[in-house]
This record gives C-alpha cells, structure tokens and sequence, in this order.
C-alpha cells in the first residue's frame, strides 16, 4: 500500500485526511494509516477481521461491519481504499451510492482489482487466478471507470500495481480454483515464506471526485 501511495502522490497528502478501507483484511493497512492521518475507519465482511483488528489496538469505534453499516458515516470520507476487495461486493451499485452519500468535496477513490480483459485473464480463461467463488464481479478498466462515473468519479491515474506474494498464497488460490484440499507438507509452516514482486491481470486506479477532474495518459505508470 505504502507503494501505491507513493505513486499516485497520495503520501504527500494523507496527513489530515479521514480514510476509509474497505475490506481491510489483516487490519496492517489501517494500523499505518492511524499513525500517519487524522482519522482512519475500517469496513470488513468478517467479523473475525474486526475482532483481530482491535485486538491490535485498532479503535473499535471506527469499525465496521459491512452488514451493519449506518446509513450515514460519522464523517465524510476524503479517500476510499479497495485493496483487492470490490470484487468481492455482491452489490456494488448499491454500495457506491452509499458511499457517494458518505463522501466529502475532495473524496478520491484508490482501487486495484482484477482486469477482466487482462492478457492473462484472455490466455488463462476459467483457470484464471482471479476466478474464484467468493468474485461476484470483474471489471474491464472502461468498465469499472464507467460504473464508477454513474456515482460521480472519474479517473486521475492508472498503474500497475506490483504486490509481494509467496508460495502459500499461491497454492491457497489454486485450492481454490480447483476445489483441491492440499495435503498437510504444503501448509504454510513447511514452505519458506520467500516473498516475491507479482501482478497477473490486476489494475491500480485512482479516482476523484467529477469536479476536480483532469485525466491524463501521462498519468499511466508501474507502480
């Protein structure tokens, strides 16, 4: 994430900002962010991501249940994080009404998800990596920005966003895909976590709000 902020600019002006991740996962996100801006909320599915999350020290005011949500947040929110996580909303439309109704003047929208008409996805087809249960939906990069103008934003940046991967979360996606139950000698303890920098068919976009607009191809890098 640092390095996705860093590419976009957004690190120079997070201080001061109030932060919202959806699908906040292991909650590491939203503990850096906490240090680094004036107020962070977290929106999770599972419930057990929440509990582990303030058990970290995470304040647990500022949690949420995706299920649960309030009709309207405490605060209006400058920066929307989705970190692998809009695929996983059954009803997206829904959802980004909601949070246009939660956004401030200023609001921006970091996202990386999967491409759907990435070249992998085109060469792997229904063996694509992305192509799991728990996807509802996947987006083409005109797609997306199109579901996303209906809710008043548009696109600033594009990048290729890099993260670091390691062999058990390779072989948990293929379990998946292919519905295998690994034997135990390939759980995670007996493999060596070796961490490497990977994207296949995933896409980083950086959104804002349709007043402020200027996209620019320029603006299109790895990240």
């Amino acid at each position: 994430m640092k390095k996705w902020l860093n590419a976009t600019d957004l690190s120079k002006k997070i201080n001061g900002m109030v932060i919202c991740e959806v699908g906040f996962g292991g909650a590491h996100c939203l503990n850096h962010l906490n240090k680094c801006t004036e107020l962070v909320f977290g929106i999770e599915v599972i419930n057990l991501n929440i509990k582990h999350a303030i058990f970290n020290g995470f304040p647990k005011k500022n949690l949420y249940l995706f299920d649960d949500l309030p009709q309207t947040f405490p605060r209006k929110i400058d920066l929307w994080l989705f970190q692998d996580s809009f695929e996983h909303i059954t009803e997206p439309n829904e959802f980004l009404k909601w949070l246009e109704n939660n956004s401030s003047e200023r609001s921006k929208i970091l996202l990386v998800a999967p491409q759907a008409d990435s070249l992998s996805q085109k060469i792997m087809q229904k063996f694509w990596i992305h192509k799991t249960p728990d996807h509802f939906f996947h987006w083409s990069y005109k797609g997306i920005c199109s579901l996303f103008s209906q809710f008043g934003f548009t696109p600033i940046r594009k990048f290729f966003p890099l993260k670091y991967i390691n062999i058990p979360m390779i072989l948990a996606h293929i379990s998946i895909i292919f519905g295998l139950k690994l034997p135990a000698i390939l759980c995670e303890k007996t493999i060596p976590n070796i961490s490497f920098p990977f994207n296949l068919g995933e896409m980083g976009i950086l959104f804002e709000k349709v007043q402020n607009s200027h996209y620019d191809k320029k603006n299109e890098f790895q990240a």
